[in-house]
């Protein structure tokens, strides 16, 4: 009885084509922004005149702040209500978060290198630690809130999917070309910052005017719970340390291999030009995200996730021979990316999954908690991914105004390509190996259906 009530409503519910376009706009900005963003330690280095190591480690300092920025994003998100809802509002935080990549890629070249150093940090933390906190930290509650089923969810996020690699992969295959071109002139950056960040701040307020939050606001949804107790709540579920573990890992992974894309084609392949090549692959793999839905409903979102990684650590183990074989690295590069693509793109499911698995085993919701809990293992991987190109390509001499690099610099550059990834892979499938949540959630939901039923009746009787 309770399951056909679940599955009436999951065909009631529709994902329109205003829905599916709207809530995938902002996703598109934010991911272009990833994309530009991790050229930012090739920018430090070869630019700016930086070395690697002081740029790993403003990278990395600036993730002490977010740190706290988190915290209080989520305090914010179970607390504060508008006329707009719960989390609606947050999406105009878009609009600085690029002002801020703009700034950030100006830093005036006559700077001292303390000048530089402190414009990038502060520039980078502004839009990392406020902005991008804000937007990340409420996306999984705002799909809970604008849709009602998984099965709505997973088709919203199927094509957001889509569009976001398809927009990624414009960028990536036109910013290494922009970079090999405009970007050696004076202000180039900034232009290029500008010529992707003004069209990208109209697309991503779309979301904003086209989504809504379900009319039925009610408490029931997002408790306001304090910090302490919502801290308890989240301290108690250990899937959603599993899920925050393995998006910090695919991060990592992700920025790794975006940050030494530049550095391997300019000095492995001779071509910085030739990466956009690797960007072409984004138009193949959106394909994959049409498939989706149907997987989910015959194995289930956490199976995808590791089917997905086995197939990534062979890619990526392929590449160490890669060499400068473009045709090679475009076929490895692309099966290697399919590790990450699940997690990168359906994250929101496990997130809301572990939501209900809360509200299960304690009776309270704490989704403010629980979304921040996941984009903060985002955020630091990002950190993480960044400062350890930038510190291991200093461990081993690089140059960034040398014309060729030594042997060790090479071998390094190759690691971070290849090896290196395929191992965060491995470490990914076994603690995903220990999630067992997707085989217990037709249970927990019929349970939940249950007790709000019988609340329901107790009401009504009274």
């Amino acid at each position: 009885m309770i399951m056909a009530q679940i599955e009436k409503a999951e065909q009631k519910e529709k994902a329109t084509f205003k829905s599916q376009i709207g809530w995938s706009s902002r996703a598109i900005s934010i991911s272009v922004n990833v994309v530009l963003l991790m050229q930012l330690t090739y920018f430090c280095t070869n630019v700016l005149g930086m070395t690697p190591v002081l740029t790993g480690m403003i990278l990395l300092a600036t993730k002490i702040f977010d740190g706290f920025t988190d915290l209080v994003a989520g305090a914010l998100i179970n607390k504060i209500r508008t006329r707009f809802g719960v989390v609606r509002h947050y999406e105009l935080c878009i609009a600085p978060l690029w002002i801020c990549t703009v700034l950030l890629l100006s830093a005036p070249l006559s700077l001292s290198m303390t000048g530089k150093a402190v414009w990038v940090f502060v520039f980078y933390s502004l839009a990392n630690a406020f902005f991008a906190t804000m937007l990340f930290s409420s996306d999984a509650v705002y799909l809970a809130r604008a849709f009602s089923t998984q099965t709505v969810r997973a088709r919203i996020l199927s094509v957001n999917g889509l569009l976001v690699m398809l927009f990624s992969a414009a960028v990536s295959m036109t910013l290494p070309r922009l970079m090999a071109t405009m970007g050696t002139t004076e202000g180039g950056w900034t232009k290029i910052a500008l010529l992707i960040g003004v069209p990208m701040v109209i697309i991503g307020l779309g979301r904003f005017f086209l989504v809504k939050e379900l009319d039925a606001a009610d408490s029931k949804v997002i408790e306001p719970l304090k910090l302490v107790e919502g801290l308890r709540v989240l301290g108690g579920n250990k899937y959603i340390f599993m899920v925050a573990a393995v998006s910090l890992l695919s991060m990592i992974l992700s920025t790794v291999v975006g940050s030494t894309g530049a550095y391997y084609f300019r000095y492995i392949v001779g071509d910085l030009s030739a990466l956009g090549l690797i960007g072409m692959l984004g138009l193949v793999a959106p394909l994959l995200m049409l498939l989706f839905p149907a997987l989910l409903r015959k194995t289930g979102a956490v199976n995808i996730a590791r089917g997905a990684m086995a197939i990534g650590i062979i890619g990526f183990v392929v590449k160490i021979f890669a060499g400068a074989n473009i045709p090679l690295l475009l076929i490895t590069s692309l099966v290697g990316s399919l590790g990450t693509l699940p997690i990168a793109l359906m994250v929101n499911l496990y997130v809301i999954d572990c939501m209900t698995y809360s509200e299960w085993k304690t009776g309270k919701r704490a989704d403010g908690f629980f979304s921040v809990m996941c984009q903060f293992g985002n955020k630091v991987g990002s950190g993480l991914g960044s400062a350890s190109v930038g510190l291991l390509m200093g461990l081993v001499g690089y140059d960034g105004m040398a014309e060729a690099q030594s042997a060790g610099v090479n071998n390094m550059i190759i690691a971070l390509y290849s090896w290196i990834p395929a191992i965060i892979l491995v470490v990914s499938l076994v603690i995903f190996a220990m999630h067992d949540l997707d085989k217990r959630m037709p249970q927990i939901k019929r349970e939940l259906e249950a007790r709000k039923a019988a609340a329901s009746a107790g009401t009504a009787t009274e």
